[in-house]
């Protein structure tokens, strides 16, 4: 799943550290930067990490299935919604 928002600020360097501050929580910029005589503005996307829910899954079956257990190995095949490579 991609998250989408957009980014804005009163002037370039203050969006630029709003900017700075989502790419450092996972976000990436899409495109490039708009402004108006108001707000300077840059769209950003999120893609969410199957790896995180796929952890939780795994989680789930070893609680609900004794005869899994943590050092067993589990073979889990996903599929990426965002990926026409699978």
């Amino acid at each position: 799943m991609t998250e989408y928002t957009i980014v804005t600020g009163e002037s370039a360097e203050g969006l630029s550290e709003k900017v700075n501050e989502m790419i450092s929580e996972g976000w990436k910029a899409q495109g490039g930067v708009l402004g108006d005589t108001q707000n300077c503005m840059q769209a950003m996307v999120k893609t969410a990490k199957n790896t995180d829910s796929l952890s939780a899954m795994v989680s789930k079956l070893i609680a609900k299935n004794e005869a899994l257990k943590p050092g067993h190995k589990i073979i889990v095949k996903v599929k990426d919604e965002d990926c026409d490579c699978c």
